[in-house]
């Protein structure tokens, strides 16, 4: 899998790319062969389902 979606940056410009990914917990496993990964550290990802 190529995620190479940048190919220059100018010499002061900063940039963090993010790989996330949303899956049933069933397809865990498949994209662990992808490198993907569930431990996050210490972020917490939270959706606003009430407004």
């Amino acid at each position: 899998m190529d995620f190479n979606i940048v190919n220059q940056l100018s010499n002061n410009q900063t940039i963090q790319l993010e790989r996330l990914l949303y899956c049933r917990p069933e397809m865990v496993p498949f994209y662990h062969k992808w490198g993907f990964s569930e431990k996050l550290g210490d972020l917490t990802f939270m959706r606003l389902i009430n407004s």
